[in-house]
């Protein structure tokens, strides 16, 4: 058998909120990353949700994450839908 890859889990807040929203998940996942978006703690906002889908694609590409299981709430599920559809290849899973 080949060499499984591990998953990471890549939660992804809605407007307004930050990666403190996904507090209990990463405590209890081994392998997950909460991030804010730009605007939300740090930085300017985005203006669309394409724009929000080009900085998490900027920041998998940066640490060279694949294989990841993105996780969406309210505006964080719109764009972890939309990456899904313009990035499948990054992807294992959607929440």
């Amino acid at each position: 058998m080949g060499e499984m890859m591990k998953s990471i889990l890549l939660f992804i807040h809605g407007a307004g909120g930050s990666h403190k929203v996904w507090e209990y998940q990463i405590k209890f996942f081994r392998s997950a990353i909460a991030i804010d978006l730009p605007g939300h703690g740090v930085g300017e906002g985005k203006r669309t949700i394409d724009d929000y889908v080009d900085e998490i694609k900027k920041f998998c590409d940066e640490r060279g994450l694949k294989n990841i299981v993105m996780i969406g709430h309210s505006m964080g599920g719109a764009i972890v839908q939309k990456f899904a559809l313009d990035y499948p290849e990054y992807l294992k899973a959607v929440v």
